[in-house]
């Protein structure tokens, strides 16, 4: 064996097998869950023990008859496309198990779910073969083959758990639980496979390391993503053991934000490479444009335009309460604070605050408009950290729990420090005006107002 053939050989393999492999613990968990789900199922539907195996065999019966068509198929259609087909159908399908009532929709999902499946393995053997070839084709396959012990390793501590913890949970028996829980990772995984091997590895290479002035520049733009996350701290006071619920779902929703906004990095880099930087408008439906063609990049940005439009349809309806706020107490004008007669609703608030939300975006760009936003925001969080250590250092109690943070003034000083590295790479003196001129202005306001309540 060549030094190229053995290089070309641990490139495909590290490429293709460990993704492979993953779908294929996915498959044969799908697969096998039905025995798993018969310790509730039977008993919650009154099955007998003849239906349920003729239920659990009828899967056998689609996946033979549909398996060589779907081979077919596969050759007509490309394997990136059918087996992204195939993964979607058997998930939905598999977590639709859920809705099963009695006998007969029993055996009508599972012979759906053999129709849907049929043809994976063979298409994925199939798709080895385009990559491998005879003398290394057998190694790939039995890597690939280990996903059957593996997911019987982990699928069976996994569907007992889920059974077991979630079983009347909204409702819901446990085994209703585990399918839905096992089944939609398939149909996630299958719009993965789309885009997965449209993705070019050496896009994805780190050829040097950003000089830190561009790492906090561009922290000072993506702060935007995580703005309104203290909102949940406003119904702290209606959950469950607040002190640990809270945290527990602010570090929730901000790992969910990291990974998806790093995710979308990821593919628009791995499908565009340098290209990116004249993208910098939609790269995601640019790099949908690139792997699937016009139509898929069409389809992205009449997506992206409806979340636009609910997001701010959101917005006007909901953030106007400050500015009827500031009409109710005699910040701002009296009209602010007007109620509609047949709608009940406060419509000049509204208004205005369209208004104002319209002159900021004919007026600026994205990028300033956000850097404005995040200033903003930066500078309560600025506030925020200081009353911490400042809560801390005066032994604050609250139903006799004295205020602690772990290790002391550490959190409130690495804050403090990561924010005045942001503002310093990201804000230029026009910002810095902008939003001066705003803190003056409201500052006057709420002098005037508090100096008009003192005097009467």
């Amino acid at each position: 064996m060549s030094d190229i053939e053995r290089s070309t050989m641990a490139r495909v393999t590290w490429r293709l097998l460990p993704f492979l492999l993953l779908l294929y613990i996915v498959s044969w968990l799908d697969r096998v869950n039905v025995g798993f789900a018969k310790l509730q199922m039977n008993s919650d539907l009154g099955m007998s023990e003849t239906a349920y195996g003729l239920g659990a065999g009828i899967f056998f019966i689609a996946y033979a008859v549909c398996e060589i068509p779907s081979n077919f198929l596969l050759v007509r259609f490309g394997a990136r496309l059918w087996i992204a087909r195939i993964m979607i159908t058997w998930g939905l399908i598999s977590a639709g198990m859920m809705f099963v009532q009695g006998e007969t929709s029993f055996y009508v999902m599972r012979f759906l779910l053999g129709a849907a499946e049929a043809g994976f393995l063979p298409g994925i053997v199939y798709y080895l073969s385009q990559w491998f070839p005879r003398f290394h084709r057998a190694r790939a396959v039995s890597w690939f083959m280990i996903g059957i012990p593996l997911s019987i390793v982990f699928g069976g501590p996994l569907s007992g758990w889920v059974m077991d913890r979630f079983d009347e949970y909204l409702g819901l028996h446990g085994w209703q639980w585990m399918y839905l829980v096992e089944g939609l990772p398939a149909a996630l995984l299958g719009f993965v496979v789309l885009g997965a091997f449209a993705v070019r590895p050496e896009y994805l290479t780190w050829s040097e390391t950003p000089p830190a002035s561009s790492v906090f520049g561009t922290a000072g733009l993506i702060v935007l993503a995580f703005v309104g996350m203290e909102s949940a701290l406003t119904p702290s006071g209606e959950v469950h053991d607040p002190a640990r619920t809270v945290p527990r779902a602010a570090a929730l929703a901000m790992t969910g934000v990291v990974v998806l906004y790093v995710a979308v990095q990821l593919v628009a880099q791995g499908l565009l490479g340098p290209a990116i930087v004249n993208e910098r408008a939609a790269p995601l439906a640019a790099g949908a444009g690139l792997a699937f063609g016009p139509l898929a990049r069409t389809v992205m940005l009449v997506g992206a335009s409806i979340s636009m439009f609910g997001n701010l349809s959101a917005s006007v309806l909901a953030a106007p309460r400050g500015v009827f706020a500031l009409g109710r107490d005699g910040i701002g004008p009296r009209a602010l604070a007007s109620v509609h007669p047949v709608w009940h609703t406060p419509h000049v608030a509204i208004v205005v605050y369209a208004l104002i939300a319209l002159g900021l975006g004919v007026s600026g760009s994205v990028e300033r408009l956000a850097v404005l936003t995040n200033l903003s925001s930066l500078l309560v969080y600025v506030g925020v950290a200081l009353a911490a250590w400042a809560l801390q250092k005066r032994d604050v109690r609250l139903q006799r729990d004295p205020f602690r943070l772990p290790g002391g003034p550490l959190i409130p000083l690495v804050t403090l420090a990561a924010v005045a590295a942001v503002i310093a790479a990201a804000v230029s003196g026009t910002e810095w005006m902008a939003v001066g001129a705003a803190l003056v202005i409201a500052s006057v306001a709420y002098g005037l107002r508090t100096r008009g309540a003192a005097s009467t």
